[in-house]
């Protein structure tokens, strides 16, 4: 018995040895391996450290995705451009380069003293921007005159543009820059400088529309001179967004109502619900908002009494008009009152109490059922259903048809609506409903 014991308790001694060996061993080879990655593998980075170098990251901005129409026609996108930048320490003598580069391109003499003032501010190697978006024209200019300018340098940049101005300004919105409360959004987290959506369907889609960061590794100096790159991963364009507009009928739409004063108009596809067309005047050229300086053109828009930035699609409260005739009808239907053969006779007129109501037919249509009555949009036939009928069970069927309720499609600042009933105008105007109302 005492043998085996003995026995016993050397296997237990022998496998808390090994066990202890094994976890001498692990923690050694971590340690190593992580001083073999330091000294060996990343020993550029380190030697950069401790010459007083230091690592930067810089941020890749993405390109921002394509809106699209119904049938993948591009609506919003992006084009090349390019920003003139200058360089102090290379142009030498910055005001006769600014001179020079006025030959060609118009500078006006408020932005070359502020160019100037600002090259004495910054580090000598820090680019100046001097001009964006230049034309095409400019650009062959410039670089056809580069050698005659010393230290300037042009940037290829991506400009957002809207190849149909008018047309989808309502729909689309525009891009610009955020604001401090854009900025905790968590999809620009670590872009200050990125446009993003300000209203459209440019901002409904932000997210998806602006894509993912990439971000850039440098090596930099103690005076922060870029000695070289370190690593760089690329940024990820947006996704491209397809909506349920029309191209070729918003344009229709937008040429039918343009020479009106204002005008809005609507088109839905009655089957699924689909707006295949949105179309909202006087509108405006997204492209003269985002293109800097614009403050002539919002001054425009601003002081435009007819307010060309509201989508009175959407933002404005219209009485319904004859369309209403089919809600009284239903409503009547569904009450009992009419049948499809019960008629009416109008005679161009119909007396409420004291007050005379009149059809749009002066000389009346005669003997009128429901079938006439809605083709010929006669209004004595449905005052008289509407009478029968009762307010209350009218704005019950209204509202079985979504009116007095927003649509809540994204648009910011869409209207409720209004289903006026007896509580409605008690409530709103102290009042009782009389019939004729």
């Amino acid at each position: 018995m005492f043998s085996f014991g003995k026995k016993k308790q050397s296997f237990v001694l022998n496998r808390r040895s090994l066990i202890l060996l094994i976890g001498k061993f692990s923690l050694f080879s971590i340690v190593g391996l992580r001083l073999f990655n330091i000294q060996i593998l990343q020993s550029n980075k380190y030697k950069t450290l401790s010459e007083n170098n230091q690592i930067n990251f810089e941020v890749i901005y993405p390109v921002r995705g394509q809106i699209l129409d119904r049938n993948g026609l591009v609506i919003a996108s992006n084009k090349n451009a390019y920003d003139i930048f200058m360089v102090p320490e290379q142009s030498k003598n910055i005001e006769k380069n600014l001179n020079e580069l006025n030959r060609y391109i118009n500078i006006d003499f408020k932005t070359k003293r502020k160019i100037i003032e600002l090259s004495n501010k910054v580090k000598k190697f820090q680019k100046i921007k001097i001009l964006e978006n230049i034309s095409w024209n400019e650009l062959e200019i410039v670089e056809a005159n580069k050698n005659n300018l010393p230290g300037l340098h042009l940037q290829l940049v991506h400009k957002r543009t809207y190849p149909y101005r008018n047309y989808f300004s309502h729909i689309i919105g525009y891009i610009s820059k955020p604001t401090e409360k854009d900025l905790a959004l968590p999809f620009i987290s670590g872009m200050p400088s990125l446009n993003i959506g300000k209203t459209g369907i440019e901002k409904i889609f932000n997210e998806k529309l602006i894509g993912s960061a990439g971000k850039r590794e440098i090596e930099v100096n103690a005076f922060g001179r870029e000695v070289r790159e370190i690593s760089k991963n690329p940024s990820i364009k947006g996704k491209n967004v397809r909506i349920s507009i029309d191209k070729k009928l918003q344009e229709f739409v937008f040429n039918q109502i343009n020479n009106f004063k204002a005008a809005s108009v609507v088109v839905i596809n009655s089957n699924n619900g689909e707006i295949i067309s949105m179309v909202s005047t006087p509108s405006y050229d997204p492209n003269l908002i985002i293109k800097k300086p614009n403050k002539k053109y919002w001054d425009s828009l601003l002081n435009n009494s007819l307010s060309p930035l509201i989508n009175r699609c959407i933002h404005g409260l219209y009485a319904p008009g004859s369309t209403f005739k089919m809600v009284v009808a239903l409503a009547a239907m569904k009450k009992g009152i009419i049948s499809t053969k019960d008629t009416v006779r109008c005679e161009g007129k119909i007396e409420f109490g004291d007050k005379f109501y009149h059809c749009w037919k002066t000389k009346g249509h005669g003997l009128v059922n429901l079938e006439k009555g809605l083709k010929e949009s006669c209004d004595c036939y449905f005052y008289e259903l509407a009478k029968k009928t009762g307010i209350e069970d009218i704005a019950e069927i209204a509202k079985e048809f979504g009116l007095g309720k927003r649509f809540n499609f994204g648009f910011e600042g869409e209207k409720d609506g209004i289903v006026p009933n007896i509580k409605w105008k008690k409530e709103r105007f102290k009042k009782s409903w009389y019939a004729g109302e």
